[in-house]
């Protein structure tokens, strides 16, 4: 039973480590190793070892080893003439004994099911060969062992004599069931790979159990050994124990006398680490069911190893629990909630550099800051950043880590090396809207799902009603809710390109209606929604007479001031109006410039609903008709003057006369035209006039008092 193969590669870690210099892939390192493996074949028992640092991809390694291993041709068609593998794991069991058990009982569920007999015989031996290795090999292995395999075998018969106590166990001593089992495994002819992996999660003393078992109690004929582990920890735990003594030397040649043929796995390369990197990214995406061929996933894939700070370093472990952990937290926020790139930075971030990770939340208002507003310097920040690192970091890797930070915050200031360009993305880190997601691991309290408001904005545009029950309806009737609301639609008005025009026109009047909206509310924010939905309408509209019909209607069920909102947005984007926008406008724009005159010409307007209220959204070409309908209508300049003054709301609530707007006045009344000797000469104002005649005193009061006479335009008159 001592047949130990000898040679140049018995102990020696450089046999097969060699093909890693000829940068073999991984599969071809797999079958050269189950290659070697097979021409052990039908002879004595051989320990092979798969060596390599943890996260390697030992355990991955063994699947394709056992893979190539059992789809090697066999000269015979039997079932024994094929290879059986049987996995063994050692840091599963409780104890020592079970772990022996379980140790006979993984070489017999390899066997074939003809081979009864050495099945039979292996379950026998299994109670005998865990009282050996449970006391014999704990108190005699070590003084017997010098002599030889055999002599510790025998000696253990008489051993076991004095220490087996009520243990019942046949007559016949360790070493003649062991040949009976060798026999009946031999006759059965089955060629059987025992892999044993994560060695290196044992204890000491289960480590020194396995190892004697697979060469004491093991070492049956056909039944080979495949262990993989991390040779600096094994050596670290054989250096510890008693067999070894604090001497490593003496542990290395421990380990080597195992081990017969051990394979170094090769080091991962740099495209492999990005190919992995890839493959397990797409894998979370598919996982998550995000588009894949969206440019937000297709920008995460690609750049993410150029982004953390030693790519190099990554093992496929490490790898793999990144992606793991970024799927998690994609998972528990939402896939579409928070951005792929940067879960996965911030993820790497959390596993990698957790008091970072941890500081990070306490930055929030400088990392989120316009970059025109952020005052500390790149190497404040490098400074901030090597405070929460471990003691030692060199600045080289602190260069790193912010170069990372900046890429999930682009608005920090950039270190050489560390510049980080803006990208479009929805729900990205640096989006106040979002930053909490990314920390919390849940939407937090008092924000909203874009996924929900994203399938409610589609609902609305595809039936052209919100239901009571609809994510926009609640949040239209909550105050605080509403600027949420309305950033995540904004954010996703691209969805009106699938809406029909009855739909949309529809859309907009029941939004609108949901909304209430102030006058004049329409001019942004909320307006910026519903004209994008009204245009889409409009542009879509079967005849240039139907997009006039629709935005009539919408005038005729909301009011005129509420129409005007449709030209302000008009002229912000008149350049991607089309004619039909254009015309189906007119009408709107006739009734304003109509409302305006009404107002020069009628002293009884209030002064909410006059030409006033419609200035923001007069173009030119209004204005130009404006001043034309005014020559020889005998309305003095004075008069003109009065529909330019506006009015605040005092704490009082009392509305005050309180500003000429003298910029809009000169779209009528050019300076050059301009003369103020038709004009009274008030010496004093009340403020609280509100009528055509105080309003004029105002005004005459605000120009005269502009010196030289040129136009002031924030002057505010002498009030009583």
């Amino acid at each position: 039973m001592s047949n130990e193969r000898t040679g140049p590669e018995n102990g020696s870690d450089t046999a097969i480590s060699t093909m890693s210099e000829d940068h073999l892939s991984r599969a071809v390192f797999a079958d050269r190793i189950a290659q070697r493996i097979a021409r052990t074949g039908t002879g004595p028992s051989v320990v092979f070892g798969l060596a390599g640092p943890w996260g390697s991809g030992k355990t991955s390694m063994l699947n394709m080893i056992t893979e190539a291993l059992q789809a090697i041709p066999s000269h015979t068609e039997t079932p024994a003439g094929r290879w059986s593998v049987a996995y063994f794991t050692p840091w599963a069991a409780s104890d020592i004994d079970s772990l022996i058990t379980e140790f006979y009982t993984a070489i017999a569920s390899a066997l074939p099911k003809e081979a009864t007999t050495a099945r039979d015989l292996l379950k026998a031996a299994a109670p005998i060969a865990t009282v050996m290795v449970g006391k014999l090999l704990k108190a005699a292995v070590d003084k017997y062992a010098p002599g030889g395999v055999d002599d510790a075998l025998n000696a253990g018969t008489d051993v076991l004599a004095d220490r087996l106590g009520t243990v019942n166990i046949a007559e016949d001593p360790f070493q003649v069931r062991f040949d009976k089992v060798s026999s009946a495994i031999r006759q059965a002819g089955s060629k059987v790979l025992v892999v044993v992996d994560d060695l290196d999660r044992l204890h000491t003393d289960e480590l020194l159990a396995v190892m004697k078992a697979v060469r004491l109690l093991g070492r049956f004929p056909n039944v080979h050994y495949l262990l993989a582990y991390d040779k600096t920890t094994v050596l670290d735990l054989l250096t510890c124990s008693d067999l070894a003594r604090d001497n490593r030397d003496r542990a290395h040649r421990y380990l080597e006398k195992i081990v017969q043929y051990p394979f170094v796995l090769p080091p991962i390369q740099r495209v492999h680490i990005e190919t992995e990197l890839q493959r397990e990214l797409e894998n979370v995406a598919r996982n998550l069911d995000i588009t894949w061929d969206a440019p937000a996933t297709r920008y995460a894939v690609d750049e993410l190893v150029n982004v953390l700070p030693d790519p190099n370093s990554l093992t496929l472990r490490s790898i793999k629990q990144l992606c793991l952990q970024t799927d998690v937290l994609c998972s528990l926020v939402g896939p579409d909630e928070i951005d792929l790139f940067d879960a996965a930075v911030i993820t790497y971030i959390r596993l990698n550099y957790p008091d970072l990770y941890d500081r990070i939340p306490a930055w929030r208002r400088v990392v989120l800051s316009p970059r025109d507003h952020t005052t500390s310097s790149p190497n404040q920040w490098l400074d901030r950043i090597r405070a929460v690192l471990p003691h030692g970091t060199d600045t080289e890797t602190v260069i790193s880590i912010y170069r990372m930070l900046v890429a999930l915050f682009p608005n920090l200031p950039h270190h050489q090396g560390a510049v980080w360009t803006e990208r479009s993305a929805d729900c990205r880190i640096n989006d106040r809207d979002y930053f909490d997601r990314y920390f919390q691991f849940a939407i937090p309290e008092g924000d909203l799902s874009d996924a929900e408001v994203r399938a409610a904005f589609q609902d609305l545009l595809d039936r052209g009603e919100l239901d009571d029950t609809s994510i926009i309806s609640e949040c239209l009737a909550e105050s605080p809710q509403r600027r949420i609301l309305l950033s995540k639609m904004v954010r996703y008005l691209g969805l009106v390109t699938s809406s029909t025009s009855t739909a949309s026109a529809s859309a907009a009047v029941s939004l609108t209606r949901r909304l209430a909206p102030r006058p004049g509310e329409l001019y942004s924010d909320w307006g910026t929604v519903i004209f994008a939905i009204l245009a889409h309408a409009v542009a879509t509209a079967h005849s240039d007479e139907d997009g006039r019909r629709i935005l009539n209607s919408y005038r005729d069920a909301f009011g005129l001031h509420h129409a005007t909102g449709i030209l302000v947005h008009y002229r912000d984007q008149e350049a991607i109006w089309n004619d039909r926008l254009s015309s189906a406008s007119h009408d709107i724009r006739e009734q304003v410039v109509q409302a305006c005159l009404l107002d020069l010409r009628t002293p009884s307007v209030p002064i909410g609903e006059g030409l006033l209220s419609f200035a923001q959204v007069l173009d030119d070409s209004m204005w130009a008709q404006i001043r034309a309908a005014l020559r020889g209508s005998g309305i003095s300049q004075q008069d003109i003057a009065a529909r330019f003054v506006g009015t605040s709301q005092s704490p009082s609530t009392v509305p005050l006369l309180n500003h000429f707007y003298d910029e809009w006045f000169s779209k009528l009344i050019p300076d050059d035209e301009l003369d103020l000797d038709t004009f009274d000469n008030p010496t004093a104002i009340n403020a609280t006039d509100l009528t055509i005649t105080g309003r004029q005193a105002f005004a005459a009061h605000t120009l005269r008092l502009a010196s030289p006479p040129h136009r002031v335009r924030n002057s505010n008159a002498a009030l009583n």
